[in-house]
């Protein structure tokens, strides 16, 4: 199927743009940018020479009084492209499954299918336990 010209799965590779400056959910909490997230992030050691060439852009936001946290970068991958990645989370609890929508909803279009996804054990990487990812996914599902 064709939209306008652009096949589904070339809408779905699109590149795509991270958004820059604070940033509004849709309960009117504000997700303020972390200057310098970027450096900071590239410093850990989990991210080893390969991960740090996979990252077109890289940028992250808090909302302060809840010190809920969201991080969103492009990757490229091998196979697919340049992929949309964003995790969110709290030092102390998992985030709810309505703060996981209105996260989506700030990053991924609404025509762009996301998942979530529990990787292979020997693939898992996680800065802590209450963070969730979410990935774009390279191609469109078609299951409506």
């Amino acid at each position: 199927m064709n939209i306008k010209g652009i096949t589904r799965d070339e809408l779905q590779r699109r590149k795509l743009t991270l958004p820059k400056g604070d940033l509004l959910l849709s309960d009117g909490r504000k997700l303020r940018e972390i200057i310098g997230y970027k450096e900071y992030m590239m410093n850990l050691s989990l991210v080893d020479k390969v991960t740090k060439k996979a990252f077109v852009q890289m940028r992250g936001w808090q909302h302060i009084a809840s010190n809920l946290v969201v991080s969103a970068s492009v990757n490229i991958t091998d196979k697919w492209g340049e992929l949309l990645h964003v995790s969110l989370s709290y030092a102390d609890h998992d985030p709810t499954w309505e703060e996981i929508k209105m996260v989506r909803q700030v990053f991924f279009p609404a025509d762009l299918d996301a998942m979530m996804v529990l990787p292979r054990v020997g693939n898992y990487v996680n800065v802590h336990k209450h963070c969730f990812q979410m990935y774009q996914i390279p191609q469109e599902w078609d299951i409506g």
